[in-house]
């Protein structure tokens, strides 16, 4: 009896290898396929992606540059990056094919790139020399106020008045900004909106007004350098040098000049005021255009490494939606099927083990001694 259930065992077992082979749901492979990095750079942060047949491996010290892959025996396509290198700080060198047939290795070279070596670039600006024979613009310590003198700019808001003053204006630069609109209020709550601008007068300026008490007013009405990034979770305060509260009260009398020349730009983030730093900006400005760069750099190496699995979606309409954005369902299928390819093995191993489980419990059930 016992004889007869192990037979019979052996027999489902093999049967349903059989099935499974001839339906194409378990796949050989050659095994032994190693990935070597050999990191010329020294650089251990690093991470090289190599796409092997339309298969994704990530190589980085964490693996010790060194990858073992399973893949089907038969000449493959190679590919590979650093991931994140948009500027081609890095070289790599490796053979765009490999043969698989008996567990190949893939060897892949990785050095910092000619155009960043010690020497720098060629025809680089010597910016030392230029700014000590005085051609590197303008220069703050050469300027008695650290800003040249270029005189201000000039407004007339005085409306046709007969008598009139001059409010002097002078504010702290801010080279992120273009702009910063400046607003005075007079006795009878008439609004003076006054420009500032940065290039060429480093906000300043002289405004012709009507004789009469006025009071600072409002929040800077910001315009933005094109070269810098807007962050909307800021915002922004007039103040003064020194600490001096921004609202006070000031007169305009006839003939004279009154000198607000104490003004700068704070700014506010999360309840707390600082001073406004120009840095912030453009270095928010260079870090999204990486950012959109490399999302570039990956979508082309994904779309030309990984067809399959790259959705080639229109952006929707204000009125689109996921059930009606032409051909996602497909994509998401294509992919889908994809995936499910890829563990197809796994899932046959599963169910034969999960099988064999089954029978040997009835054999076993059937064949207990008493």
């Amino acid at each position: 009896m016992r004889a007869a259930g192990r037979r019979a065992l052996c027999t489902a077992v093999f049967a349903f290898v059989i099935f499974a082979g001839s339906t194409g749901q378990i796949a050989a492979f050659a095994g032994n396929t190693n990935i070597v990095v050999d990191n010329q750079t020294g650089d251990d942060s690093i991470e090289v992606e190599v796409s092997v047949g339309g298969v994704p491996c990530i190589l980085s010290a964490d693996t010790g540059f060194r990858y073992n892959l399973d893949a089907a025996p038969d000449m493959v396509d190679v590919d590979a990056r650093v991931s994140g290198d948009i500027y081609g700080y890095y070289d790599l060198d490796y053979e765009p094919e490999a043969d698989l047939q008996d567990g190949g290795i893939i060897r892949i070279t990785v050095s910092y790139s000619s155009q960043f070596g010690d020497e720098g670039i060629e025809d680089a600006p010597d910016l030392d020399r230029a700014a000590k024979e005085g051609n590197a613009g303008w220069d703050p310590s050469t300027y008695d106020d650290g800003l040249p003198d270029i005189g201000m700019e000039e407004f007339d808001l005085s409306n046709g008045a007969a008598e009139t003053g001059t409010l002097v204006i002078q504010c702290q630069p801010v080279n992120a900004f273009d702009e910063a609109v400046l607003t005075i209020v007079d006795e009878d709550y008439k609004t003076y909106q006054i420009p500032l601008h940065m290039e060429p007068y480093f906000f300043r300026a002289k405004v012709k007004v009507p004789v009469g008490k006025y009071r600072e007013s409002g929040t800077p009405g910001i315009t933005f350098n094109e070269a810098a990034s807007k962050d909307t979770s800021i915002s922004y305060v007039w103040a003064h040098k020194g600490g001096a509260a921004f609202g006070g009260f000031f007169d305009i009398n006839t003939g004279e000049e009154t000198s607000i020349k104490d003004l700068v730009i704070r700014t506010v983030r999360d309840g707390e005021i600082t001073d406004t730093d120009s840095r912030y900006y453009f270095n928010k400005k260079t870090y999204e255009e990486e950012r959109k760069a490399e999302q570039k750099r990956d979508a082309e190496f994904q779309k030309k490494n990984y067809p399959d699995l790259s959705l080639d979606i229109k952006e929707p309409a204000e009125d689109d939606s996921l059930y009606t954005n032409p051909g996602i369902w497909e994509k998401i299928a294509m992919a889908a099927a994809v995936l499910v390819k890829a563990f197809i093995p796994l899932t046959v191993v599963a169910v034969l083990g999960v099988g064999v489980r089954v029978l040997y419990k009835k054999y076993k059930d059937n064949n207990c001694m008493y």
